[in-house]
């Protein structure tokens, strides 16, 4: 079975609050309606591709793309020229419209198959640039991904307080973004914000004491001179590349916590966490 969608589709579950967009909060039971929706008018067994800026949107299309049988495609950006040259790994393309539209059409939902897939049924494709810069894909499970998070859970759950909100200002298409933002809200029960917000000035005025700011090196190294004085966050994330020192020192100070970074790829998941608290800061397994 799959706690990820144990979470999703159990009753007690139904009230919880999930995601939060565009100021409407959506609770775990509306997802789970949506997800049945879309899935029930879904090809089995098809690869299908997401690009969303929703990241509730991408939730939706990603469960739906796995309870129907079939294998979801992660393209690493939505430019007409990356899709060209991966549209040989997938049959059926869905971004924000495209899922908007089939959840407005009528489904008959009681004809759908109800029985949830075994993590291991359940594979996501992401794309990394090999050696001759074209996209290479690279094969993930729900499986793997559930047993990255629940190695993690015990590192980083503790740190945060009750009512702790996941806050993405990185893309959920590549596997860090997709692990915090996405599956590791569903398996924890956290809200998580499903707008696109790339940049600080976008989360400012809706950052809340104890929230966990999902980050990369780039937003960083770029503090908006307001975080100084926002609420505190319980812990920031960042991936995607190794901080400077220096870069992790005034974090630090602004945000009031030190950054932990975690080590890894697309192929190998997390593999490794610091926090550059002196000039000579070790990795750890």
């Amino acid at each position: 079975m799959s706690v990820f969608f144990e979470h999703l589709y159990d009753d007690k579950n139904a009230q919880t609050p999930l995601c939060l967009e565009s100021g409407v909060t959506y609770p775990v039971g509306d997802i789970a309606r949506d997800i049945d929706h879309l899935a029930s008018g879904l090809p089995t067994g098809q690869r299908v591709a997401i690009y969303c800026q929703s990241a509730r949107r991408f939730l939706i299309a990603l469960a739906a793309i796995w309870r129907s049988g079939g294998t979801a495609i992660l393209p690493a950006t939505d430019k007409p020229g990356y899709l060209d040259e991966i549209n040989q790994q997938f049959d059926l393309y869905l971004d924000d419209d495209a899922i908007d539209a089939r959840l407005t059409r009528a489904t008959d939902v009681s004809a759908f198959d109800m029985r949830l897939p075994t993590s291991t049924a359940c594979a996501a494709i992401f794309f990394t640039s090999g050696s001759s810069g074209q996209p290479k894909p690279v094969i993930k499970s729900l499986a793997q991904i559930e047993d990255e998070i629940h190695t993690q859970i015990p590192l980083w759950h503790p740190i945060m307080p009750q009512g702790a909100r996941m806050i993405g200002l990185v893309s959920h298409q590549h596997i860090y973004g997709l692990i915090f933002r996405i599956i590791w809200p569903v398996i924890t029960k956290q809200t998580f914000s499903a707008d696109p917000t790339p940049f600080w000035d976008m989360i400012l005025a809706d950052m809340a004491t104890g929230d966990v700011l999902i980050t990369s090196p780039a937003q960083l190294k770029n503090l908006h001179p307001d975080l100084e004085t926002a609420p505190r966050p319980s812990l920031v994330l960042s991936s995607g590349g190794p901080l400077d020192l220096a870069t992790a020192q005034e974090a630090t100070r602004v945000l009031g916590i030190c950054p932990t970074e975690i080590y890894g790829s697309t192929e190998t998941g997390g593999i490794a966490w610091r926090q550059q608290t002196g000039p000579v800061s070790t990795w750890t397994p």
